[in-house]
């Protein structure tokens, strides 16, 4: 990798974290937006602004210039930690739109060549169990890998003593 491409990381990495704080500080009210602009509670606005964040921190800090830190146990306890938030934010957005309270708009397409079928409104139904399918499968992935990294912090230990 050149360069130019590791600066162009680090500099959407930065991008993608002041988005993500931005959309942080909207959904805390530190820059005030009108309530009738959430059409989903602020706490899940949060934790999709953390994702960005989160992502973006992971991938500046990924920058060949943090070289010098990756032996340093705080830093990668930091990348690891921008690196968790990630898909573990994604989750409890899509859980929230699977099982949350409240109602839902669901809308969804299906194109092949010469025929298209579009619907406005394709029913809470239909939408909670789309992505209530995904959240279930994306949780058991989560879980299997958390309970992989349990294992292999244990035995790690276990190798220590």
């Amino acid at each position: 990798m050149n360069k130019n491409n590791n600066q162009v990381n680090l500099w959407l990495g930065l991008l993608f974290a002041a988005v993500g704080a931005l959309i942080m500080l909207v959904s805390l009210d530190v820059i005030h937006s009108p309530e009738e602009n959430f059409h989903a509670p602020r706490w899940v606005v949060l934790v999709a602004g953390m994702s960005f964040f989160g992502a973006g921190v992971y991938a500046s800090l990924s920058d060949p210039r943090f070289d010098v830190l990756k032996e340093e146990a705080w830093f990668r306890f930091l990348l690891g930690i921008a690196l968790a938030v990630m898909p573990i934010s994604l989750l409890v957005v899509l859980n929230w739109v699977a099982f949350g309270g409240g109602e839902r708009e669901f809308s969804g397409s299906v194109s092949v060549p010469f025929f298209s079928i579009s619907t406005e409104n394709s029913g809470q139904i239909m939408g909670r169990c789309v992505f209530g399918s995904a959240a279930v499968i994306s949780d058991l992935v989560l879980i299997f890998f958390l309970v992989k990294a349990a294992v292999k912090w244990v035995s790690r230990d276990e190798k220590d003593d």
